[in-house]
């Protein structure tokens, strides 16, 4: 299966779950370990094939070459899924825009596999 099969495959995946469940960590922040394993083995992963597979920051489009230049992650997978999604967000946009910005960033981009998704808090 090539790439672009693998990828649509994916996102078929999540769309059947109709929701996802995400994260928006600081990419240095200790708690990235405690959320699901499944996500830490698939940031881990991402991590792993940079240079070699950049990825764009969410919110300027930036390449993002190396994993010092990650600021932040947003993390999501289905309930009860066996498949993740990783994107980042670079160290400017971390630094400099609003957490109003890059959730709304972060919407669109979870909108592409969700239509129509939103946020919910979680519930204590």
């Amino acid at each position: 299966m090539n790439n672009r099969q693998k990828r649509r495959a994916e996102i078929a995946r999540f769309r059947r779950a109709g929701m996802l469940v995400t994260w928006l960590m600081d990419a240095n922040d200790p708690s990235l370990h405690e959320v699901p394993p499944l996500l830490v083995r698939a940031a881990h992963i991402w991590y792993e094939d940079l240079p070699a597979a950049p990825r764009h920051c969410i919110c300027c489009l930036l390449l993002i070459w190396d994993r010092r230049e990650v600021g932040a992650l947003l993390l999501s997978k289905p309930p009860n899924a066996i498949g993740a999604s990783i994107n980042a967000v670079c160290n400017r946009c971390w630094a400099d825009q609003t957490l109003d910005e890059i959730e709304y960033a972060a919407t669109e981009v979870l909108r592409a596999v969700v239509p129509n998704g939103h946020f919910e808090p979680l519930s204590s």
